[in-house]
């Protein structure tokens, strides 16, 4: 998973805590949190959840080379939290071949959104046509899009 909320490394925030339930639902889940330096970090959640923060320099020079090279070989899906986290990731996980999974957790389609971050909003709508799969926090933010998503259930 790739995700820049810094809250996953706080050992009270309900954050973490779904990160852990996420966890239950996978053999192993290995978890990137996107940040401004590569603080090298690494946090364990729980017996099979992993955080780690890297920065876009590690994902372009350790991550990236890592999914090439076929070491992450046995993931099943890559899901990244945001659309630029997709952005991130979404090249070499065609050419690896391991399905992409977006998150929304905003409508970006609302002209108040759009208005205010039109760069975000026109990255949002080519990534939902780009993914293999579409998680959502609301049924209000699924029904404005064509592709049929997964609501995120609240923990």
């Amino acid at each position: 998973m790739l995700s820049r909320d810094e809250r996953i490394f706080d050992e009270a925030s309900e954050v973490r805590e779904r990160m852990k339930a996420l966890g239950s639902v996978f053999d192993s889940l290995s978890i990137f949190v996107l940040t401004k330096s590569d603080g090298g970090l690494t946090d364990r959640l729980a017996e099979n959840v992993l955080a780690r923060k890297i920065s876009i320099y590690a994902v372009l020079f350790r991550l990236w080379p890592a999914l090439l090279s076929g070491r992450l070989k046995n993931a099943d899906v890559i899901t990244a939290q945001d659309a630029l986290s997709f952005i991130s990731v979404f090249p070499i996980a065609r050419l690896r071949g391991i399905p992409v999974e977006l998150q929304i957790h905003t409508d970006f389609a609302s002209p108040a959104f759009r208005a205010e971050h039109p760069w975000q909003s026109r990255l949002f709508s080519w990534a939902v046509r780009k993914t293999d799969c579409l998680r959502v926090v609301s049924k209000r933010i699924a029904a404005t899009l064509e592709m049929k998503p997964v609501i995120l259930p609240v923990f």
